[in-house]
Parts: structure tokens; sequence; C-alpha cells
């Protein structure tokens, strides 16, 4: 339903795009376009005010990557429940990953996603699988699939092993488009693992895999990208080594970007020292150094993009040994937030550009800046309070979303997309 014209009192800009970065000012809305941007008082009448005081505008967050039960697995996650998941934490725009029941792999699949979500606050696009099924080993109709409406292609958690699947993706991708998404592993040096290999997983007695097995997928992943002379991203990025070899790739100019997770950015293995289930993810939760150096290479701009890897989970498969347990966490809802309380020092604007204006440059998809004339697409949050995260005030169907009972900062007073206003005060 859509909201009244609104105005947005003694609000600061944060939008590295916009003359009023940085200023206290009034913000009217009018048919869900921003219609004035003062920083003076805007005279109104007969128009709902909402007072910002202390608060700060930024363009909505996209979510890089993010998984969906819809169709298959509802009792997981919804479009429904991932949207209002998305716009009660500041998103408001996400990528689903391609689902394995059925694969995104024809075209009838992007499309019917395309129709169950379209009516949603939330902008939802889509990735198509690379390979038929996701297990790639044969390619699929990449055209017909962009033709469809899919903006990227991926094979999700699937390791990056077949060296010519992934060599004819990146020569069939520079006729059809669209961004190619590779999870970074060596299948056959995963040896099991289901944690990170270091000092924890010997004193827990539980397999772990080597960092060397993300690490010689970079390297390939890399190689490959520089023979084809094309853009490719590498997704979820968790160990030093792999920051070290992404910054070297960009001082050659070879064309990738990457993204990390805000999971491995605020945890470390440490956090699974009590067998607690939901840090059971993949990646794995890696060591110290190796989420030191991830936080330094996104202040760096080794790392373009921050974002959630949502993968919903029912009691069922979370709340069990862990060794039986699935892996993933829930978190699209607490992205930003997360986002805040692991990068603290770093200035809204940068954060802008790792959760809001990266994502949908690295898919080739209009920005969302705050400026007149634009369309009104914005997040209301006052970075210098912290909240207790309450799994009451969650909306996602599932359960193991790791920062609940949490202290995070970031107050968020309301989102604004789609001509709508969501906000619980």
């Amino acid at each position: 339903m859509k909201t009244p014209d609104l105005i947005i009192r003694d609000c600061v800009i944060a939008d590295p795009t916009s003359s009023f970065n940085g200023k206290i000012c009034d913000v009217r809305i009018i048919d869900g376009v921003i219609d004035t941007i003062k920083d003076s008082h805007i005279e109104a009448s007969s128009i709902r005010e909402i007072s910002a005081k202390g608060f700060e505008m930024i363009p909505g967050v996209f979510d890089f990557q993010v998984n969906c039960g819809e169709p298959g697995e509802e009792v997981k996650e919804t479009f429904e429940t991932l949207s209002n998941s998305g716009v009660y934490g500041g998103v408001t725009g996400m990528l689903v990953m391609p689902s394995a029941s059925p694969a995104t792999d024809n075209r009838g699949q992007i499309e019917y996603r395309k129709r169950k979500s379209e009516d949603l606050p939330v902008t939802f696009m889509f990735a198509g699988n690379i390979t038929n099924e996701g297990k790639g080993k044969q390619l699929t109709e990449m055209k017909d699939l962009r033709l469809g409406g899919a903006v990227a292609f991926s094979d999700n958690k699937l390791p990056a092993d077949n060296s010519l699947v992934i060599h004819l993706a990146m020569q069939y991708s520079k006729i059809t488009g669209g961004t190619l998404l590779f999870h970074p592993e060596d299948s056959t040096l995963r040896m099991s693992g289901i944690m990170h290999e270091g000092a924890i997983s010997v004193q827990l007695g539980m397999k772990g895999q080597p960092s060397l097995a993300e690490e010689i997928s970079v390297t390939k992943l890399i190689s490959l990208a520089e023979y084809n002379s094309l853009h490719i991203h590498i997704s979820g990025v968790s160990t030093k080594g792999s920051i070290e070899l992404i910054k070297q790739a960009k001082a050659k100019n070879i064309h990738i970007s990457c993204s990390v997770y805000a999971q491995n950015l605020f945890f470390c293995d440490e956090d699974l020292l009590h067998f607690n289930s939901v840090f059971k993810v993949w990646p794995p939760l890696r060591g110290k150094e190796d989420r030191a150096a991830l936080i330094e290479g996104v202040k760096m701009g080794i790392i373009d993009i921050v974002c959630s890897d949502h993968r919903p989970e029912t009691v069922e498969f979370k709340e069990v040994e862990f060794d039986y347990a699935a892996f993933g966490m829930s978190g699209t809802q607490t992205l930003l937030q997360a986002v805040l309380s692991s990068l603290g020092d770093l200035s809204t604007e940068k954060i802008v550009s790792l959760i809001c204006f990266n994502p949908r440059k690295v898919l080739d998809l209009e920005i969302n800046p705050i400026l007149e004339g634009a369309k009104a697409d914005f997040v209301l949050i006052d970075r210098n309070k912290q909240v207790v995260i309450d799994k009451n005030d969650l909306y996602s169907l599932s359960v193991n979303n790791p920062f609940v009972d949490r202290k995070l900062n970031g107050e968020i007073l309301g989102t604004y997309t789609n001509s709508q206003w969501f906000s619980r005060y």
C-alpha cells in the first residue's frame, strides 16, 4: 500500500554523490520521488512529518547474496518473509541465489520467481545457474536465462572445480552479458572439513578445511579471468591469503571484484568453542588473523562488497549435533547493523559504497542516490546508538540468526522504498 507523502525533518544526508552530503536537511517525498532537499526548514501543510534528528539518511542497502526457500522449501523462507526481513533492516534490494529445489537453470524458473516477488516492497534480482541443476557439468542456456531476467550467473556454493566449464562460461557470458559469480573452493582439499583448519579445530577434535582450499581456487579464477579478459566476481572470500592474491590481481588491472560475508568480519573460529551450530557456515569462520585481514581488506578497498549470504534453515536442520547441522546463517535483517558493528571506524560514506552502491554497480544496475528527482529509496539510522537484537523482532522464518541477544551498532528509525514507509515506531 502506497504511503502518503512525507517530510523527513532534520536528518543528516549520508550519500557521497549528493551535494548535501554531511548536512542536516529536510527531505520532502511526493509520489515516491524525492521532491525537495533543503538544509533549511521546508514549509508544509497537510503532509505527514517524521522527526529524524540524530539520524543519517543513507541509500537503501542492497544485499548482494541471499537465499530463499521459495519455491520448494517455503517452510524455510518465502519471498514475503524475506522482503519483510529486508525492509525492517534497511535492505531495499537483493540478489537471490539459484535454488536447488528446483534449480534456477531455465528461463521459466527465473520468470516464475520474478512473478512471485514483483509486488513486494523489496526489489528482487535473480541469478541463474551457470550449469544444469547447479552440478557443474553442462552449461545452462545462459542467453535464455538472461532474456528471462537473470542479472547474474552462479552455481552458488558449488566449488569452482571444473576449469573447462568455468572457462566456457566466461566465453559464453561475453555474448549473454550478466555478472559471473564464483564460490572459491577446491573440493578435493576440503577433506570433509566442517570448520576452519587450525588450533581450534584440533582442540575441538573436528575436521577442518585448510585455507589452501580457497586460495588455490582464487588463484585459478584470477588466471581464467585474466586469460578471458572478463570481469568476474569472487564470492565470500574468507582468508588472509585470498586477500593478498586479490590485491595483487587488482594491482595488475585484472578485472575482478569480490565480496565478504558480514559474519566473517564479526566472528571467528573461536566462536565455535561451545559447539553452537548457528556458527556452522560455509566458508567457515576463519582464525583471528584472517578476520583482521578481511577487515583491513575492506578498509583498503580490496574487498568491494559486504553481504549477508542469508541462508535460512529450520530448527530441525540447525538445532542438532554440530556434525549433522546444516551450514548457514540468517542475516539480511541484521546486515547493516553487523557492518556498522564490525567496521565501526569506517565512514558512513564508505559503508554506503560497500553495501549500497557497489553491489548495484557490479550487477550493472542503477544506483539509488539521495538526490532531488530521484526515486526515494533510503534508510534512516543512528549509528551511534546500540540495540539488542530481539528474536521476536526478526521477520525471517528461519531460526539461525547469530546476532540474537547481541548488542549491535545502529538504531533503524525506518526504511522508505517503492513508495512505502516501514517503521516499528
